[in-house]
Parts: C-alpha cells; structure tokens; sequence
C-alpha cells in the first residue's frame, strides 16, 4: 500500500480523474451532526490558517473504467467525507454564483466547478458534462441532479441526505456570508491518502479500518464481501437484480439491520450446518469461512438463493409477528432451522 499525506482539495482536484463508490458500499448516510462538525471545523481552520485531519481515505485503480483520458478511482474506504465535501463545494459555488463573489486567490463559481466537481471542464464551463464524483446507486441520481440543478428523482429513489446535506451547507452560507473563511478552512483539510495496490486486498485492508466514524451493520459487510471480486458491471447488474429487492424487504424494519442479520443467519443455517455462529457478530465471520472454505457456487447463485430465502424468511416472521422474529434472530449456525421450510432448490444449489 502506498501511502501520503496530502491536501484533501488537491486529492479531490486530481486533474482527469474520476471517483467511483462500487456499487456494493452502503448508501450515503451523513446527515446533520456530521455536516456540522465539519463546519465547524472548515471555520476554525479558516480562520487560525492551520492544517486540520480529516483521516485516511482508501482507494484503489480502477482498470475496467478508466480510459485514456480519465482515471477511474475506486475509493473503498471514506466515502462519506469526500461526499459531504463535495456538497461543501457545490453549495458554495452556487453561493458564489447567486452573490456574483469571486474568492481572493481568483477562484470563482466555474472554476471550482471544474476543479472539483466534474472531470471534463473548464472554468468557461459553467456545468461541464461529466460528475467527477459517481456515488453507489441508491445515491448517484440525486447528487448528478444537486450538481446540475436538474430535477431531483422520484420520492422512491431520491437520496434525502444528499439532498438535506446539500441545502444545509446552503444555509450556512446564508446565514453567515463567510465564503472566504470556509473556502480558506477547505483548503487546510489534510488526509492520507491510501492506495491499494495488486497485491493487496482491498476487502480486508477494509475491514481494519471499519473501527472510526460510522460503524458498518454485518449486511454492509456482507455486500461489500459478496460483491469485492465481481467485475464493475456485473456489480451493478447484481446488485439491481438481487441486493437491492433484499434490502428493500427489510427497509424501514430497524436501524441496525437485525431482521436481515436474523436472515443472513438462518440461509447461513442451512448452507453452511458445520459452520457455527452463538452471537450477531459471528454472522460475518461465518459467512467469510464458507465463501472461503466450502462455496462452490458463484455470487449470482449465491444471491439468488439468499434472496428466495429472504422472501420466505419475511413472509414467515410477518404473518407470525414479533415472536417469531425474535426466535429468528437467536438462531445460530448449525442451531435449529425448523422455523423456516427448508427447500434447498432457494439456496442457490
């Protein structure tokens, strides 16, 4: 791994480079206190004109997607910050645009535009065509329409964080016409920049980072292990046709994703009986010795019994209520599968 410190805006600002979250991270999920903090910290470091850590962000080439006039990065690990930091910049280049302001260095409306937030401009540019940030998918629509100004996706399918983020910072432009503080506090923002190189991987490099900022559920880390080694397209063909129906069954059910932990646990039951998992937090480690140690089948025949599983796994814990859920959850690996019917045609064998 290669490793440098670096100036978060000239990591951002990358001249033909794009920024790609694989398809199978979790969605964007900063919200207020998140934006806030950062801010804060934008201002302090703007006005004592000193460097301010943000953390590390890892990132891996991206061969399949990048061409010969762009770069494709994959970033595996901070995703949330260069988001959020994006929607800084877009908000602020709005800001400046409606006020007619042009920034001290020089820097105006266009040019951070072009700089920061798409790949094929020029500061005469005033929406170049190419986002140069491509978030995952529940998410990428609704960023391509902030950036823009087109119209924002159906309810179903908008990202309200990216959009609440985005008119939050607006309103903190607002509020305190400060743009050349923030803008000066951006430019102290320092990072290590980490690149994954061949013969790393990025999955478990991934893993021992998962100990700062928002913890991941074990259905995040579950996707991201299922979907590592899968071809960019395919992720994004699997993930429409597979993860994203799966996680659409259990929305809205709990914050941390027990009801589908319960159900990775059980399919984990019947596919793996020898492998055994007495605690929540063994379900990833269960489920990474057998696609490790036993599976022979490939992700798309994984999923798609893991999915007719979740179909029944749902049905049973809905018409039967909470009890039935709760006895779901305390299911171990290798402990009792009667609860479900076990047809092994849904399993992907």
């Amino acid at each position: 791994m290669k490793t440098k410190q670096r100036a978060f805006l000239d990591y951002l600002g990358e001249p033909k480079t794009r920024f790609i979250i694989p398809v199978y991270q979790r969605v964007y999920t900063w919200s207020d206190k998140q934006c806030a903090t950062l801010w804060r910290d934008c201002v302090r470091a703007g006005e004592a004109q000193s460097e301010h850590f943000i953390g590390t962000v890892l990132y891996s080439s991206d061969p399949e997607l990048t061409s010969e006039e762009t770069r494709a990065i994959d970033i595996i690990d901070g995703q949330q910050r260069t988001a959020t930091i994006s929607l800084l910049i877009a908000a602020l280049a709005d800001y400046l645009e409606e006020q007619g302001l042009t920034l001290e260095d020089g820097t105006d409306a266009a040019g951070l535009r072009a700089r920061f937030l798409f790949t094929d401009g020029s500061p005469s540019e005033p929406i170049p065509r190419k986002e140069k940030l491509t978030l995952s998918r529940l998410d990428r629509e609704t960023m391509a329409a902030v950036l823009n100004h087109t119209d924002p996706p159906e309810e179903d399918d908008l990202s309200k964080n990216v959009v609440s983020n985005y008119q939050r910072f607006r309103g903190y432009l607002q509020a305190e016409s400060d743009a050349e503080t923030i803008w000066q506090g951006l430019k102290q923002l320092t990072i290590i920049a980490a690149e994954v190189e061949e013969r790393d991987h990025p999955q478990t490099v991934f893993e021992s980072l998962n100990s700062k900022g928002m913890p991941l559920t074990t259905a995040d880390l579950a996707r991201n292990l299922l979907f590592s080694d899968v071809e960019y397209e395919e992720q994004e063909r699997l993930y429409d046709h597979y993860w994203k129906p799966i996680e659409n069954m259990f929305s809205g059910d709990d914050e941390d994703d027990t009801s589908m932990n319960a159900a990775l646990r059980g399919w984990l039951a019947v596919k793996a009986p020898r492998l055994r998992s007495r605690a929540s937090d063994d379900v990833y480690d269960a489920l990474k010795a057998f696609l490790q140690t036993e599976n022979r089948a490939s992700t798309e025949s994984l999923l798609r019994g893991f999915m007719g599983f979740c179909e029944t796994f749902r049905a049973r814990t809905q018409s039967k209520g909470a009890k039935t859920a709760d006895m779901h959850t305390t299911w171990g690996i290798g402990g009792r599968t009667k609860g479900l019917p076990v047809d092994r045609s849904l399993f992907g064998e």
